[in-house]
């Protein structure tokens, strides 16, 4: 809620007790770092991360777009789809 809003220092508060393996929280760290256009910790984030996690692939999507590398934006978005084939957020994203 608090990431949707835009409060994005309120979100990494939220976020700071959880631990740096939980790739949930990597997740939404990393999605919270690429909303503050801080693109080199999403991706350090995100490279340390599970390749086989929907929520990391969705946010390895979300930057590959942001990159401008379409190729590895429907990749990764595949990868989401396939692990959480409900999701309409990757659905939209790789439409």
């Amino acid at each position: 809620v608090l990431q949707r809003a835009g409060d994005l220092d309120a979100c990494e508060a939220v976020l700071a007790p959880l631990p740096a393996a939980d790739p949930e929280a990597r997740a939404l760290r990393a999605r919270t770092a690429l909303d503050r256009s801080r693109l080199g910790e999403a991706e350090a984030l995100l490279r340390d991360g599970p390749a086989e996690h929907a929520g990391l692939a969705r946010v390895r999507g979300q930057l590959a777009v942001r990159r401008d590398d379409p190729a590895e934006a429907v990749r990764q978005f595949r990868i989401a789809a396939r692990l959480d084939p409900t999701s309409l957020e990757v659905a939209q994203a790789l439409a």
